[in-house]
């Protein structure tokens, strides 16, 4: 199942991977800004329908990075923008399922309210795929095989079986159950099944 907060900590290890970052935030930007500082933030989603089994969640994820200099931050973004570039797909953490990633692009740095520190924005597309809830459904208990030699005549009536397993038949293999039916089909008729 999708979780916002997971594919937000995954997002988080896995651009950690490019570099060494002083602190990564997680859905809020920091109260006071500091150089070699990165935020990665929710922005919002869509869905759409893909199949009858599953539907896709379009996230759209912002990326901030925090540096001492313009140049810094050209520099470091690049390097996340290869990073993204470089998977197609990545786990989710402590989840089953995988998050695509898509485009990522990103602003001009800009000089931020606190001097000395710069900032270039990006902003991740990335999907994930769900699927749908389906109510069990209860699975046969007896089986009923009626074989009729000629129309209308009924051979065999009503022969129940519990699958316990496919191999057997109320403990008799399959072979023996059909050699059994075969055996009864001759004494019957004089023919086969």
């Amino acid at each position: 199942m999708a979780d916002i907060t997971q594919e937000i900590e995954t997002l988080a290890t896995y651009l950690g991977t490019t570099a060494t970052f002083a602190r990564v935030w997680r859905q809020h930007l920091p109260p006071k800004y500091t150089a070699n500082e990165l935020s990665i933030r929710y922005l919002g989603d869509s869905s759409e329908s893909e199949t009858a089994y599953h539907f896709r969640i379009d996230r759209e994820y912002q990326v901030v990075y925090f540096a001492a200099t313009e140049i810094a931050c050209i520099q470091r973004a690049t390097l996340l923008q290869r990073a993204i570039n470089q998977q197609i797909k990545i786990p989710i953490k402590d989840a089953t399922g995988y998050m695509s990633l898509g485009s990522f692009s990103i602003s001009q740095p800009f000089k931020t309210d606190t001097d000395g520190v710069f900032a270039v924005v990006g902003v991740l597309q990335a999907q994930v795929r769900e699927a749908r809830y389906f109510a069990p459904v209860p699975k046969m208990q007896i089986i009923e095989h009626r074989i009729y030699t000629e129309p209308g005549q009924a051979m065999w009536e009503d022969v129940e079986v519990n699958p316990v397993s496919n191999a057997e038949v109320n403990g008799t293999s399959w072979n023996e159950f059909r050699t059994a039916l075969e055996k009864v089909a001759k004494e019957k008729n004089g023919g086969g099944i």
